[in-house]
C-alpha cells in the first residue's frame, strides 16, 4: 500500500505517543479503499459516527519545523495568562503580564503554527467539531483542543494576534486557523446545544476548505448536518460526474 509522506510520519509519531495499546486505531486513508467508490460512498457515510464516537482523535499537524516546539511549549501558559486580562494591552506592558515580549520569538511561532494546512483542509474541520477528545499533535508535541481554542480565542480578543502575524504574508483565508478554530468553536457550541444548523450554513463554511474532489464539501458537512443524516441521505459518489452539475447538494439524494 503506498501512502502520502504526511501519514508515514504521523504513524511513526503515533508509536512514541502513550497510546492505550488495546485501542484500536482507524485512519481514514488506509481503512478506506480509495480506488473502490463505492466503499467510499458507504465508508464516508460514518466517519461522522467515527468522530464522535472514537475514544480520542488524534490530529496531525505536521513534523516539527518553524519553531513550533517553541509555539506548542508556550500554548498552555498562554491559556492560563490570556484570560485574566481584561482589555487589549500595551506592547509595553506585555511582560508586566506574564505574556513574551513584543519581539519574542514566540509570536511569530504562533504566526507559523496557525499557517499549518491542517486548519485549513476540509477533512480535518469535521474531526476537529465532531471529536469529543481531540488532541492535536505537531512534531512530539501534543496538545488538547481545549487550549488551543482558548489561546487563539483570547489572542484575538485581545488584539494579541496581530503580533503573531507581523513580518509575515498576508493570511488567506484557507491559511487563518485562528479563523478555522472560530468556526469550529461556533459550531460544536451549536451541536452540543442542539442549535439545528442549516446545510446550507454548513455548505458556506466548507467553501473556504481546501479539498482535492469539490464534492467532499457535501460529503464531509452531511456528516455534521444532524437533520440531514437523520433523513437518511445517500451519497453516490462516480469519478465522472455530469458537467451540468452546478449545485453540490444535488449528488446527496434521499431514497424515495
Amino acid at each position: 500500500m503506498n501512502i502520502r509522506a504526511s501519514l508515514h510520519d504521523a504513524i511513526h509519531t503515533l508509536l512514541n505517543l502513550p497510546l492505550n495499546p488495546e485501542l484500536p486505531i482507524w485512519i481514514d486513508a488506509i481503512c478506506i479503499n480509495q480506488e473502490d467508490d463505492e466503499e467510499k460512498a458507504v465508508q464516508v457515510s460514518r466517519m461522522g459516527d467515527i468522530y464522535r464516537t472514537a475514544h480520542q482523535v488524534l490530529a496531525w499537524l505536521g513534523p516539527s519545523g518553524q519553531d513550533s516546539d517553541l509555539a506548542m511549549d508556550s500554548l498552555e501558559t498562554l491559556s492560563k495568562a490570556l484570560p485574566p486580562i481584561f482589555t487589549p494591552p500595551q506592547f509595553s506592558q506585555l511582560e508586566a503580564l506574564c505574556l513574551p515580549k513584543r519581539d519574542s520569538p514566540v509570536w511569530s511561532a504562533l504566526g507559523h503554527l496557525f499557517r499549518r494546512t491542517w486548519f485549513g483542509r476540509l477533512w480535518t474541520f469535521q474531526e476537529a467539531v465532531l471529536a469529543s477528545d481531540l488532541l492535536i499533535i505537531c512534531g512530539r508535541k501534543t496538545i488538547s483542543r481545549k487550549i488551543l481554542v482558548t489561546v487563539t480565542k483570547e489572542l484575538k480578543r485581545l488584539s494579541l494576534n496581530v503580533l503573531c502575524v507581523q513580518n509575515q504574508p498576508q493570511m488567506e483565508i484557507h491559511e487563518d486557523g485562528f479563523y478555522a478554530l472560530e468556526v469550529v468553536n461556533f459550531v460544536r457550541r451549536a451541536l452540543n446545544e442542539e442549535i439545528e444548523l442549516e446545510f446550507p450554513d454548513l455548505l458556506e463554511f466548507a467553501r473556504a476548505k481546501v479539498c482535492s474532489d469539490p464534492r467532499d464539501r457535501v460529503f464531509a458537512m452531511l456528516g455534521m448536518a444532524e437533520r440531514v443524516s437523520r433523513t437518511g441521505y445517500r451519497l453516490h459518489i462516480r469519478r465522472n460526474p455530469p458537467k451540468t452539475l452546478s449545485r453540490p447538494t444535488s449528488i446527496a439524494q434521499r431514497p424515495a
